[in-house]
């Protein structure tokens, strides 16, 4: 189906990233989602996970996402996503690296007026890389694309997603942060009622210690 909507939404945010050992890491990352439509709607998110390097191609993930939206004069809703995942790094051209991730994602919906409640599940397969732009890697240019697989949730989830796909730039500020500004293109729906007609334009400003880590 041709799109019909555009929609423009801005996304902020903040990954703390801590190496507990060589295998396993720690990261939480904090967001602040906003879509600025007629009814403007605010998304915050927060998904404490941890990362097990497997071997050096394959690591393994898991956490629990927590997402409260809000929708100007409309309902809202409350989400807790239990996840598992694992990401892959093959091929690697030098000083290009591919990565492969796949993530399986349990969702657990409340709207919050009634507190009517359902149950998702949702696969997630996103394939990018990151370009540096000089041998000291303070500057790179990354992208990737994604596909969402969803599997119930129709009767409460608001916001549904169907393809992604972004570019960005970022900035090594330090040996503690970076800074990435991206553009995202997405294709979704905007409430339980829509057809996937939604063409997202997402401005999104990250800001990740210590490493690289979708």
């Amino acid at each position: 189906m041709e799109s019909k909507i555009s929609s423009k939404q801005l996304w902020v945010d903040i990954i703390p990233h801590f190496e507990i050992n060589q295998r396993l890491e720690y990261y939480g990352d904090a967001s602040l989602r906003v879509i600025f439509e007629e009814n403007k709607t605010y998304t915050m998110v927060a998904r404490p996970s941890v990362f097990y390097h497997l071997n050096p191609i394959v690591e393994l993930r898991g956490g629990l996402g927590f997402f409260y939206t809000i929708v100007e004069n409309s309902r809202n809703q409350l989400e807790q996503r239990p996840w598992q995942g694992v990401r892959i790094h093959w091929p690697t051209f030098r000083p290009i690296g591919i990565k492969h991730y796949l993530k399986l994602e349990e969702r657990l919906l409340w709207e919050t007026e009634v507190w009517d409640f359902d149950l998702a599940l949702r696969f997630r397969y996103k394939l990018g890389g990151r370009i540096p732009f000089n041998e000291s890697r303070k500057f790179y240019l990354s992208q990737f694309g994604e596909a969402f697989v969803n599997f119930g949730g129709e009767d409460v989830e608001l916001l549904r997603d169907r393809m992604r796909g972004y570019f960005g730039l970022g900035h090594k500020l330090n040996d503690t942060w970076t800074v990435e500004l991206e553009f995202m293109l997405q294709r979704s729906r905007s409430n339980e009622i829509e057809d996937f007609d939604v063409n997202g334009h997402i401005f999104k400003l990250k800001l990740v210690k210590d490493g690289w880590v979708w």
